[in-house]
């Protein structure tokens, strides 16, 4: 019997900036890779300027070059190295919010979070399949990494199974009357790492994305990325 080939596609997420009543924005951003390949060329690629900056006498005592803290020419080098790799970004805009409990208390500000980052993997999907660089009728494995965090919900699914639902089995929305289609119709499988970003490079780039969008952000500039999400829209 002939092995079914699945298309695997990997994304690493970093964050800057929170959900809060005191900050503008929080974002999630990063790079989605559909070959193993120009994953490991790009993490080489990386490696090797960040350990040439690491070596200047500013860095020294750091254990991570991050976004804020590496200075403009040095951080621009880094994010040249992304100009051909596919980024994607959440934006949310916390004085948007209408629901303050969401920006107040934990629990709430977790589901919202989960809630908007399975948008943005949704927008992503539709995205890739567009390009035709996903087949939705064939296997698709979504191997989804993410800095570090502990996130909590007051819903009542996690986010693995909340991308899950929403991309392969479609959503009901009983309260607004809406039907949403799934966009998958093969095999689907939600795999998510939580990464040390002092030990993950495809996670130290994002958190480099991350720091430049929220930047952009503050300053009304054009953002470095390929597609962004805007919550609440």
């Amino acid at each position: 019997m002939k092995e079914i080939n699945k298309q695997i596609i990997r994304i690493y997420l970093d964050d800057s900036g929170k959900i809060s009543e005191y900050e503008d924005y929080a974002v999630y951003s990063g790079l989605v890779f559909i070959e193993k390949e120009k994953l490991n060329a790009f993490t080489n690629k990386y490696k090797n300027v960040r350990n040439e900056l690491w070596k200047k006498n500013e860095y020294k005592d750091y254990d991570e070059l991050k976004g804020n803290n590496l200075k403009h020419k040095d951080r621009l080098r880094l994010l040249k190295l992304m100009k051909n790799e596919f980024k994607i970004a959440l934006v949310i805009k916390n004085k948007f919010i209408r629901k303050k409990e969401i920006l107040k208390n934990a629990s709430s500000k977790g589901r919202f979070k989960d809630y908007a980052l399975k948008r943005l993997i949704k927008d992503t999907f539709k995205h890739l399949i567009f390009k035709k660089l996903v087949d939705p009728n064939e296997p698709v494995v979504l191997v989804l990494n993410i800095d570090q965090e502990t996130t909590k919900s007051n819903g009542y699914y996690s986010l693995t199974d909340g991308i899950y639902e929403e991309i392969k089995m479609g959503i009901n929305n009983f309260n607004y009357g809406l039907t949403f289609k799934p966009i998958l119709f093969s095999e689907f499988e939600v795999i998510r790492h939580s990464h040390n970003s002092k030990e993950n490079i495809a996670i130290q780039s994002a958190d480099i994305l991350s720091n430049d969008i929220r930047r952009c952000l503050d300053k009304k500039l054009s953002l470095f990325t390929d597609l962004v999400l805007y919550l609440p829209n």
